[in-house]
């Protein structure tokens, strides 16, 4: 009898709005109805200042059975948050996404494959038409962000900055060892990943849905980034 692979689930989610935890069941049911796998989430409220109530902490477990809340205050950032999901985790396999899962099926499709047949970490790569589609300022940003990417820290992936990424075992222990608490944190994960002998790095094809709203980036997030590029590239 074939055992369904359990894959664990961390979605950082700092002061939700609205019909958040609707939502979140919405997607993750819509993502179990389409592959064999048992899922299981960790929502992480980064030092949040709405939206974790007992009410809602309730909810949560009513229609996300399959979940359990991490909670610390106060907010340190996406990849502090993130590091302290993946920390939970127990699978052999884990995601990580947006709170909104900005990314089609077929994405997360792409990056299950690639996990279940011997990646260690894999990246979803976004194409042109997700650059198309951003604000003036965070269009500049992220074609800075592949420059950086190839030219200062010499990636063979240009686009580290997707919001979908998987790992296992070993790509965990990786993630674990970064530092970074802002933005760049996934270019510190994928550049500590390319430095260990043997460890299997795979891109994979992803697209954002359609109806997901792509929001600009403040000046104030921008000069944190820029110290946080110089720690990587002098730590």
């Amino acid at each position: 009898m074939d055992v369904r692979p359990r894959v664990d689930i961390v979605l950082p989610c700092y002061n939700p709005t609205g019909d958040w935890i609707e939502k979140i069941a919405e997607n993750l049911e819509r993502i179990t109805n389409s592959f064999e796998c048992d899922f299981f989430v960790y929502v992480v409220n980064d030092g949040s200042s709405r939206g974790y109530d007992e009410v809602s902490l309730a909810k949560l477990k009513q229609l996300v059975p399959s979940s359990e809340a991490v909670i610390y205050y106060p907010n340190m950032g996406k990849g502090f948050a993130l590091r302290e999901g993946v920390k939970k985790c127990k699978s052999d396999f884990i995601l990580y996404t947006d709170y909104d899962f900005p990314y089609t099926i077929e994405s997360f499709g792409n990056v299950l494959d690639a996990l279940l047949n011997g990646a260690d970490v894999v990246v979803a790569t976004r194409d042109c038409s997700y650059v198309k589609r951003l604000p003036p300022f965070r269009k500049l940003l992220s074609i800075g962000s592949h420059l950086v990417n190839i030219v200062l820290l010499n990636h063979r992936i240009k686009d580290t900055q997707g919001g979908l990424k998987g790992m296992n075992k070993k790509g965990q222990k990786v993630f674990l060892s970064t530092m970074t608490n802002g933005f760049l944190f996934d270019s510190e994960f994928i550049l500590k990943a390319s430095k260990i002998k043997g460890l299997k790095i795979k891109k994979v094809h992803s697209k954002i849905r359609e109806d997901i709203h792509l929001s600009n980036m403040g000046s104030k997030v921008l000069k944190q980034e820029l110290i946080n590029l110089f720690k990587i590239l002098f730590r």
